[in-house]
């Protein structure tokens, strides 16, 4: 029997930069679709191997995490007591709603995950493997989304997944894979790139969705966040390197 329990629920997919500043638009998409009817929930993802944001370097990973971006505040401490990414603070406030450590998903968290499994002698004795932890994703996206969001038991419409990182990076293979597995539903599925113009320059906006797009990835949306007025020009560019519409670039 499988461990993984049944899903109903649509995914859109947000990826970018680590430096760009992504928790404002996934949480003002989930205000959007709450305005419309839907019930939302969101997955923040990070591919580093420590297990919450307790212990990193707020001087770093808090307030200055690149020089092209203004100060961004502290962790967000749940009600549970998880310390994640400050961009929780944006989906309460903006959805509000109430997150807990199941929201806040790490390499560190996954890799303690399967290895509780190993201790409860789920893989009967097996050698662990990337299969493993790509199947605990899965699980671990599926149970989030079965979680009842009110007093009636109903179940979420959407689930926002934010992943940040470059998909080049050896710690991204295990989210990438199992969100594959989602990925096959195109009409339940949607992708979005949220990625930041220098200077008015997209060249390193362009770099990025095509590393993406060369691993299969293509941006169904790309969300472009910039200090100055994007050019219809620039728009243009975008869209026939990504091989989308005009109007499918923001």
């Amino acid at each position: 029997m499988s461990l993984i329990p049944t899903f109903s629920s649509k995914i859109i997919f947000i990826t970018g930069k680590s430096y760009v500043i992504k928790g404002i638009v996934p949480a003002s998409i989930g205000v959007l679709l709450k305005a419309n009817g839907y019930r939302v929930t969101v997955i923040k993802m990070d591919p580093c191997l420590n297990y919450n944001a307790a212990n990193l370097d707020q001087s770093r990973y808090g307030l200055t995490v690149h020089p092209l971006n203004p100060p961004r505040g502290e962790p967000y401490v749940f009600d549970d007591g998880e310390v994640a990414s400050f961009n929780f603070g944006h989906f309460q406030r903006f959805l509000n709603q109430i997150f807990t450590t199941k929201h806040n998903l790490t390499n560190g968290k996954i890799n303690e995950f399967v290895h509780n499994n190993e201790r409860k002698g789920m893989y009967n004795g097996n050698k662990i493997g990337l299969s493993n932890y790509v199947s605990a994703i899965i699980e671990w996206i599926k149970d989030v989304c079965n979680q009842p969001v009110d007093e009636k038991n109903k179940l979420q419409n959407i689930c926002i997944i934010e992943l940040c990182g470059d998909i080049d990076n050896h710690e991204m293979i295990p989210f990438i894979e199992a969100l594959k597995y989602f990925k096959g539903n195109k009409k339940d599925f949607m992708h979005i790139n949220i990625s930041k113009i220098v200077g008015k320059n997209s060249a390193s906006l362009l770099t990025f969705v095509q590393k993406w797009r060369n691993k299969g990835w293509n941006a169904d949306i790309i969300i472009c966040r910039s200090n100055y007025e994007i050019s219809e020009t620039v728009k243009e560019e975008i869209a026939e390197h990504s091989s989308l519409q005009l109007q499918q670039v923001n």
